[in-house]
């Protein structure tokens, strides 16, 4: 009883889906308690973070700080005396119900779809021949739009198979955790 253990963690990130962006989600709560955890992203000043949240709050148990130091960007988030939590059965994921800090250098979703939409536009653009008789196909006597637009969506939604995209992993940043 009473003993501390300090755990340090450094991570570099360096590519990202989308070019000249970076984020990440960092827990501020845990199965055990945490008496202090400190979160930093050191990043160049001319790509700032532009989102940057705690998500599910515990009260006042974290608290941020911005500043500049060797012409970077710091900004720092401390937690502290965060009790531990209990988990349950069939809970979601940790990311998705325990205190966490989000942060991004992308501001919207706005910029997301706009660089998707770029991403996917040359492929979309490129409508083949086999492409043109299967929406033939699968639309083939349904008159109404709705019924074709559904036709279509069962098709892709069945038999396409789906890549997620993330804004995970990302441009040079870092980031640095301790524990004590």
């Amino acid at each position: 009883m009473g003993d501390a253990v300090r755990y340090e963690l450094e991570q570099r990130s360096f590519k990202s889906p989308i070019p000249d962006a970076w984020s990440d989600l960092t827990l501020c709560e845990d199965e055990m308690p945490i008496r202090r955890l400190v979160y930093e992203v050191l990043g160049p000043t001319n790509r700032p973070l532009r989102a940057a949240l705690v998500k599910d709050a515990l009260g006042a148990t974290v608290t941020h700080t911005c500043g500049l130091t060797n012409a970077l960007a710091v900004n720092r988030w401390e937690a502290r005396a965060v009790p531990r939590m209990f988990p349950e059965p069939e809970m979601p994921s940790s990311e998705r119900v325990l205190q966490r800090v989000l942060v991004s250098t992308i501001g919207n979703w706005t910029e997301i779809s706009r660089w998707y939409w770029g991403a996917c536009q040359p492929h979309l653009a490129r409508t083949t021949p086999e492409m043109t008789n299967l929406v033939a196909r699968l639309t083939a006597g349904l008159a109404d739009r709705e019924a074709r637009l559904r036709a279509i969506f069962r098709f892709v939604s069945q038999d396409i198979r789906y890549m997620g995209i993330t804004t995970e992993s990302t441009a040079p940043a870092s980031s640095r955790m301790m524990w004590i």
